[in-house]
């Protein structure tokens, strides 16, 4: 990803200010407290989601005719994610046992949980595909919510699951061919993903450089 950015840069000429902005979002992209923030969200986002599952379920758990089936399933989901989500990230800087902290197994319990939401988001949403036209009713309310929140999540897990991938392969790309078994906070080490600092400081050398010399063309001509 740095090394597609820095291609691009060499060819349009940008300002000082979007140089930095666009460092800036690379450096967040390889922090590990992103790692955190994204699994926090979705905790907290996955919380408000079981209240709001639990709402809809007792509210129409005795009408077999307007039960929504789906918001059981992502009760079911959003309660295994609120107690799950801070046991797995807790065993991650567990020293003793090794086996929660690799990149594989990391990977293997988001993707879990972003398909699971997905299947319920989805769900919820084929079975009410025109909520809108419903909005003034207290029922309605409470599933657009409940859809909102689970859609949410299978954004941040989506997004938390590729960009862990991404920097593994990165790793991987760069000869660190065991960079799965490793602990997860190897993948967020710059050096060893897609070209690293050097490489990233080379092509925004390579830019300037051809780019004073369309300049200088430019000034010939």
């Amino acid at each position: 990803m740095r090394l597609l950015i820095a291609r691009l840069w060499v060819r349009v000429p940008h300002s000082v200010e979007y140089q930095f902005f666009c460092a800036v979002i690379m450096r967040a992209f390889h922090s590990s407290v992103l790692r955190f923030v994204l699994h926090a969200s979705v905790w907290l986002f996955s919380t408000t989601l079981f209240m709001l599952s639990w709402l809809l379920v007792s509210t129409t758990h005795d009408n077999k005719a307007i039960f929504v089936h789906a918001s059981a399933e992502l009760m079911t989901v959003s309660g295994m994610s609120v107690v799950a989500l801070p046991i797995l990230v807790g065993l991650s800087f567990k020293t003793s046992i090794e086996w929660p902290s690799r990149i594989w197994f990391e990977l293997g319990w988001m993707s879990i949980f972003f398909l699971l939401f997905l299947a319920g988001s989805v769900n919820l949403n084929r079975d009410y595909p025109n909520l809108g036209n419903c909005s003034q009713y207290e029922i309605c309310k409470l599933i657009q919510g409940t859809l909102a929140f689970a859609y949410i999540n299978t954004i941040l897990l989506f997004l938390s699951t590729s960009r862990l991938l991404l920097l593994s392969l990165g790793a991987w790309r760069r000869g660190r061919k065991d960079i799965w078994t490793a602990h997860v906070d190897e993948a967020f080490d710059e050096s060893l993903t897609w070209g690293g600092p050097s490489a990233y400081s080379k092509h925004l050398r390579q830019r300037q450089k051809i780019y004073e010399e369309v300049e200088t063309k430019k000034g010939d001509i």
